[in-house]
């Protein structure tokens, strides 16, 4: 449970997580000023979970722990408190109550001002128990969902005309009406919906959209293959114990099919499961497929929620009124009871590493929390991570292989094309004559393409053709993207924008030009090749707004979209049968980063992306354009051979000293004073040195890739061990011995597992 407690001058927030602990030296104990919640935040496993990851990830525990709760549970002086019309009518006598009465809302910090901070907040908890008040977050965000309206039953018909014939209307319907469609039936209603719902004649809420509304009806498989079966049955004959499954199975081998079945098994036990998935983008059909398959509640988590939305759907996990719950990332931290089985989409994306502080892995904390449940976990891919399937062929994890597609379909036929060749031939730098060619194909015969463009945007700098300026974010060292939609050159980091110049800022020549290609730039050069099409952009420029992603994909699961242009968005996990044609532009530019994982991304986005075409009765194709035809990275991705990627680059990692054979620590350090900075990295650096044992490796500091990122200047340091224990004992000491000193110029951070080194 969170505590309020006095911390000098001020109160804050703590956890409560051992009682009956005597201090350790002769202190002076404050009591503690009130309790902010009623029940346990959490179970013994994951207080278990917690402490270890902020063990393993040098982080302090408190943090965890409060990323693993919905951000509307944090208590704040600016957090509201509304009187309910529950409360309204109570007629005992209540201070607080009295107060909010008059008052309607207030800000905590008003009501301790009013009455003091000790045994405020737990009675305010009581009056929301008994539903009296509610305590939301500073800013009360939109939910989401579809606004039902229903009419309460026994209660006399409204005397106006016109509310009469709203009323009526709703007592004929079979249920609740969507609040949408009675706003279309009767014209500026909202305010006497508002009226007749305070003269309790009508009942307005809140229900997630029905999953039927959303896609087209999905085939169900009546029989699953002698491949999907025997993996379906070594995952049950371990239900009950912990043990870590690989499912390697290639695109579109029915991989979703068995973590149904599964699921179904767990919860027919009266157990709980957990799945998650790396995207939002992937939520709605996974969603849909349990919905149709399981017949059972569910709850889903993710970013995109609101506040107060979260906090109910996390709420409903806690109270065991759902016992499944798909999510992304943060979904690791959903409070089920009695998990029986978790499960892990996709399991090799880099979306499950936590970008900021705290930086957690949610593969490996899920296979942690497997362990302290004691359930199976069950990793899933087409492609996976190096280090899984070293773990798998080490023994570690237990190896499950789906080789071939559902119903035999087949595997896409490949079309590998040299655009150096290409170029030199027609001067078209971004499309193939080939692409061109299928693609007309397809639009003739009524079936759908997909587009691979990993960037976003319209060109990827802005150069002087005069004196070879190029136009630089003033925060971060990175090219500004030029984005058409809105005449802006922005920082796909920082997010600074600013208008694109019309002369250089340096010559003041007027011949600037646009290098690199972008979805936006795809998608205009298309819709002109193609006029009769539907085409549109799937970015995270067009997904911004809220519910956009599943608006985009059920227009395009309906068939509206003929071509869906976008980034790796595009390239998991979707089940589109009418798609035939994949194209893949300019996937190949990663190449030359300076990351050990590069060509690893690279196999994986060629073949996830290339496993989106032919899924339904159609083989697909894909066509691959390359400036790099020969890497051994696209040569695998067009055979469909990981094993042949895994020799190669298994090889690399075991020559340069990168995981899976030994742990890695990235630290950066930060600042504004780059000397400093410098220094400050070089003093870690010798308290490494210092602790660090003779199989370990430091490298740096250096200047990290990315020198500097909104006005800071970056060096990092990599340390390298083949135990991770004594990695994490080294850095521990020297995180320690380098925090003594208090003033500091430089801020510093340490990623542990990182997924990028930039």
């Amino acid at each position: 449970m969170r505590v309020l407690v006095p911390l000098g001058n001020r109160f804050t927030s703590a956890f409560v997580v051992e009682t009956g602990v005597e201090p350790e030296v002769n202190l002076d104990i404050k009591p503690v000023a009130d309790l902010l919640d009623l029940e346990n935040l959490f179970s013994p496993n994951m207080i278990r979970l917690t402490q270890w990851m902020g063990e393993y990830y040098l982080a302090e525990w408190v943090d965890i722990l409060k990323s693993a709760l919905p951000p509307a549970l944090e208590v704040t002086p600016k957090t509201l408190v509304t009187i309910t019309p529950l409360g309204e009518s109570y007629t005992a006598e209540h201070p607080l109550l009295q107060m909010l009465k008059e008052k309607k809302t207030l800000p905590l910090r008003e009501v301790y001002r009013m009455f003091g901070h000790r045994g405020t907040f737990s009675q305010l908890r009581v009056l929301q128990h008994r539903g009296h008040v509610e305590i939301i977050a500073e800013k009360p965000q939109r939910r989401r969902g579809y606004n039902y309206v229903e009419a309460v039953p026994d209660v006399e018909s409204p005397v106006a005309p016109k509310e009469k014939e709203i009323f009526e209307y709703m007592r004929k319907q079979a249920g609740a009406v969507a609040a949408e469609e009675l706003l279309k039936q009767f014209k500026n209603s909202a305010a006497l919906l508002r009226k007749m719902e305070a003269n309790g004649q009508v009942r307005r809420f809140w229900r997630a959209a029905p999953a039927d509304t959303a896609w087209p009806p999905i085939q169900q498989v009546e029989k699953m293959n002698t491949a999907q079966q025997r993996a379906f049955e070594r995952v049950c004959s371990s239900l009950g114990s912990f043990k870590v499954f690989l499912l390697h199975g290639v695109t579109g081998s029915g991989k979703t099919e068995i973590y149904m079945r599964l699921a179904k098994k767990v919860l027919d036990a009266e157990k709980s499961i957990l799945i998650l998935v790396p995207e939002i983008a992937l939520l709605p059909l996974v969603a849909r497929r349990a919905e149709l398959m399981l017949r059972v509640p569910l709850s889903i988590l993710h970013s995109e929620l609101g506040d107060r939305e979260r906090l109910e759907e996390w709420q409903k996990a806690k109270d065991g009124k759902v016992r499944l719950v798909i999510g992304t990332r943060s979904a690791l931290f959903a409070p089920l009871q009695h998990p029986g089985l978790i499960v892990i989409d996709e399991e090799h994306d880099g979306s499950y590493k936590q970008g900021e502080y705290p930086r957690y892995h949610a593969r490996e904390s899920a296979i942690m929390r497997a362990n302290f449940e004691g359930c199976p976990i069950v990793l899933g891919s087409a492609t996976p991570s190096i280090e899984s399937f070293f773990n798998a062929g080490s023994g570690k994890y237990e190896y499950l292989s789906l080789p071939q597609r559902v119903e035999e379909r087949r595997m896409p036929h490949y079309h590998l094309v040299d655009m150096k060749t290409e170029y030199r031939e027609t001067g078209d730098p971004i499309f193939s004559r080939l692409l061109l060619q299928k693609i007309t194909e397809r639009l003739d015969r009524k079936e759908q393409v997909l587009v691979l463009q990993n960037r976003r945007g319209y060109a990827s700098l802005l150069m002087c053709r005069e004196c070879g300026k190029v136009l630089e974010c003033p925060h971060c060292s990175i090219t500004l993207t030029f984005h058409k939609q809105d005449r802006r050159m922005r920082c796909h980091y920082c997010d600074y924008a600013r208008l694109a110049p019309k002369k250089c800022e340096k010559c003041g020549s007027a011949f600037l030009h646009f290098f690199g290609v972008g979805t936006e730039k795809i998608v205009e050069s298309l819709r002109r090749l193609f006029p009769h099409a539907c085409i549109e952009q799937f970015d995270r420029d067009t997904t911004r707004k809220r519910g956009s992603i599943a608006q985009i994909l059920t227009r395009f699961a309906h068939g509206a979209i003929d071509m869906l242009v976008g980034t790796q968005m595009l390239a998991k996990g979707h089940d589109f049968p009418n798609i035939t044609l994949v194209g893949v532009t300019g996937a190949d530019s990663a190449i030359g980063l300076p990351d050990f994982r590069a060509s690893e991304r690279l196999f994986q986005l060629i073949t996830q992306v290339s496993g989106r075409s032919g899924r339904g009765s159609e083989q697909g194709t894909v066509i691959l354009q390359s400036f790099h035809p020969d890497h051994y990275a696209i040569r695998a991705s067009m055979d469909q051979s990981y094993q042949e990627f895994y020799e190669k680059e298994i090889r690399f990692r075991r020559l340069m000293q990168y995981p899976p054979y030994v742990s890695l620590a990235n630290t950066v350090f930060s600042g504004k004073n780059p000397q400093k900075v410098l220094e400050e990295a070089r003093e870690f650096g010798k308290l490494v040195l210092a602790y660090k044992k003779d199989t370990m490796k430091m490298l740096g500091p250096a200047i990290a890739p990315i020198s500097r990122l909104s006005g800071l200047f970056r060096f990092q340091i990599l340390i390298k061990s083949p135990l991770r224990k004594d990695l994490r004992e080294c850095l521990h000491s020297a995180v320690e011995r380098f925090q003594q000193k208090e003033k500091r110029h430089s801020q510093f951070s340490i990623d542990i597992d990182p997924y990028s080194i930039a």
